[in-house]
C-alpha cells in the first residue's frame, strides 16, 4: 500500500486531469451514439405514417392515416346585398333543408322593381292608345276610300259617255290611290310602333323577372340538414352578396377519409373490411367497409383517397378527428405485396401521407 500511494503521488496532476477528460468524453460520445441508434427507427414517424407493416410471419397489414369529415357540410352565402330584416333561427340550431334562416331587404332593389312595374304599365297604356288611334284613323281612311272609289266609278262612267274630262278622271284616280297608300302607310307605322313597344315591354319584363327573383332570394333557405354553426347575424346588419354568414354541418353520419399510395391501389377494394381506431377520449374503434375509392391522386396530399361512411349517433366523432385505419388484404394480395414491396430483413415500409 505505501508503494501504491507513493506512485500516485509521483504522478503529475496534469496527466491525471487529461486521463479523466479523455474517458469522460468517450463516455459521453458512447451515450449519444446509443440514444441515436435507439431513436433511429422512430425518426420517420413524423410526419409519416406506416402504411405497410409486418403483422405475422407472412402477413402484411395496410395502415392508413385518416381524418373524419362531416357527411354534409354546406356554406351559407348571402344571395344578395341588403339589410337583415328578420332572423328565423339562432346559431347551433338544428335546421332541415328548405327551412328559412333569415331574410334581407334591399331598398335599391325594391325601388328598381317599382320603377319597372310603372314603366311596363305606361307601355301597356301606350300600346292601347296607339291601337285605338290607329284603328280610328284607318277606319276614317277606309270611309274616304269608299267614297273616293264610288266617285271614281261615277266619273269613269261619265268619261266613257263623254260627259267628264280626262283631267277629272285622273284626279279621281289619284285621290283614290293616294288614300289607299295612306291607309297602308298608317297600318305599317302602326305595326312598327306596336312591335317596338312590345319589344321594349318584353325587355322590361325580363329585367323585372330577374329583379323579382333576386327579391325572392331575400329569403335565405337551408341547403342541407344539420346544425347551423358560425351564424351571428343581427337585425339591421348589412350583408354583401356571396359573403359567408355561416355553415350547416351534419354529423349524424361521417365520412372517414384516408390517403393511399398509388402503388397500393391494386390491393385495396371497395367493401374491404377495415378496423378504424379513432384518436378520441375515451378511445373509440369501429369495424366497417370501404365505401369509395377515388383512383385519382389528390394534388393536395399526393395520394389517392379511400372513404368509409359511419353512423355517428353519439357525436364522439367530430370534424377533423384523426384515426388509424388497418386493413389486411386478401391472401392473393398478400403474396403480391410481399413480392412488390416487402424487402427481406425489414419489417416496416414507410410511406408519407398527410390526409386532410
Amino acid at each position: 500500500m505505501p508503494k501504491i500511494k507513493h506512485k500516485l503521488k509521483s504522478l503529475n496532476k496534469f496527466k491525471l486531469k487529461r486521463i479523466f477528460v479523455k474517458y469522460k468524453l468517450e463516455y459521453v460520445i458512447y451515450m449519444i451514439a446509443l440514444i441515436f441508434i435507439l431513436m433511429l427507427p422512430n425518426c420517420a414517424k413524423t410526419p409519416e405514417q406506416k402504411q405497410l407493416i409486418k403483422a405475422g410471419k407472412k402477413t402484411l397489414k395496410v395502415k392508413l392515416e385518416g381524418v373524419v369529415k362531416p357527411y354534409e357540410k354546406m356554406k351559407i352565402l348571402a344571395p344578395e346585398t341588403g339589410t337583415v330584416k328578420k332572423i328565423y333561427v339562432q346559431n347551433a340550431s338544428w335546421v332541415k333543408k328548405g327551412d328559412i334562416i333569415y331574410e334581407i331587404y334591399n331598398e335599391e332593389l325594391d325601388v328598381r322593381i317599382k320603377a319597372l312595374k310603372a314603366q311596363i304599365a305606361d307601355i301597356n297604356k301606350n300600346i292601347y292608345i296607339n291601337r285605338r288611334n290607329s284603328y280610328r284613323i284607318i277606319q276614317s281612311r277606309a270611309e274616304l276610300i269608299r267614297v273616293a272609289k264610288t266617285q271614281l266609278e261615277r266619273i269613269s262612267g261619265l268619261y266613257a259617255e263623254g260627259y267628264a274630262t280626262k283631267y277629272e278622271l285622273e284626279s279621281a284616280e289619284e285621290k283614290y290611290f293616294r288614300l289607299l297608300s295612306e291607309k297602308e302607310n298608317i297600318k305599317e307605322n302602326y305595326t312598327t310602333t306596336r312591335n317596338n313597344m312590345y319589344k321594349e315591354k318584353r325587355a322590361k319584363e325580363v329585367e323585372l323577372a330577374k329583379l323579382v327573383k333576386q327579391q325572392k332570394n331575400s329569403k335565405v333557405y337551408a341547403t342541407a340538414t344539420g346544425y347551423l354553426t358560425g351564424f351571428s347575424l343581427n337585425l339591421e346588419q348589412t350583408v354583401t352578396k356571396d359573403s359567408i354568414i355561416g355553415q350547416i354541418i351534419n354529423l349524424n353520419k361521417v365520412i372517414v377519409r384516408a390517403g393511399i399510395a398509388s402503388g397500393l391501389f391494386q390491393f385495396i377494394h371497395k367493401n374491404d373490411i377495415v378496423q378504424i381506431d379513432f384518436i378520441t377520449t375515451p378511445p373509440y374503434s369501429r369495424k366497417t367497409r370501404i365505401t369509395r375509392i377515388i383512383p385519382i391522386v389528390d394534388p393536395k396530399i399526393g395520394r389517392m383517397v379511400v372513404e368509409m361512411e359511419l353512423d355517428n349517433p353519439n357525436y364522439i366523432l367530430q370534424d377533423g378527428t384523426k384515426a388509424l385505419i388497418t386493413l389486411i388484404p386478401s391472401k392473393e394480395a398478400q403474396a403480391r405485396l410481399y413480392q412488390d414491396f416487402y424487402k427481406k430483413g425489414s419489417n416496416i415500409v414507410e410511406i408519407r401521407t398527410d390526409i386532410k
